[in-house]
């Protein structure tokens, strides 16, 4: 059996990307060769990993070519914060806690941060949650 790569996208940006094309979720699923619940659950949810195939079949609905259309679609772990309010706190946050740490340093704690904030978002469902449940679970 083949491995298919996965590539992380943005279900904001695929969904802006469907409605600019004017297609609905039925049309864009038919095209791409996707089901609807599946295209559903990809612009529901912040980051997705889809499939190449269908990163390369909407290329070419669009005509541009695939690495143009994943560059599009690539999911920045900076779309997970709403507000730039909330944005300007988070680096507070950060530039109190990297006193002490080498510019080096602090470079390698932001990739690996990226890195597991890009899972856990797409591992949760999208959902972001800091801190300890309330609920306990």
């Amino acid at each position: 059996m083949q491995e298919v790569e996965q590539i992380l996208i943005s279900g904001k940006k695929f969904k802006k990307l469907r409605l600019e094309l004017v297609l609905t979720q039925q049309e864009m699923a038919e095209e791409i060769g996707m089901s609807v619940s599946g295209l559903r659950a990809v612009e529901r949810k912040p980051a997705s990993k889809v499939g190449n195939k269908y990163i390369r079949a909407l290329a070419n609905l669009r005509k541009i070519p695939p690495a143009q259309q994943q560059a599009e679609l690539t999911f920045d772990s900076s779309e997970l914060i709403a507000e730039p309010s909330d944005h300007a706190a988070l680096i507070a946050k950060v530039d109190k806690a990297a006193d002490g740490f080498s510019e080096e340093e602090v470079e390698q704690l932001a990739k690996i941060v990226n890195r597991a904030v890009e899972k856990f978002a797409v591992s949760r469902g999208g959902r972001i949650i800091i801190g300890p449940s309330i609920s306990g679970r």
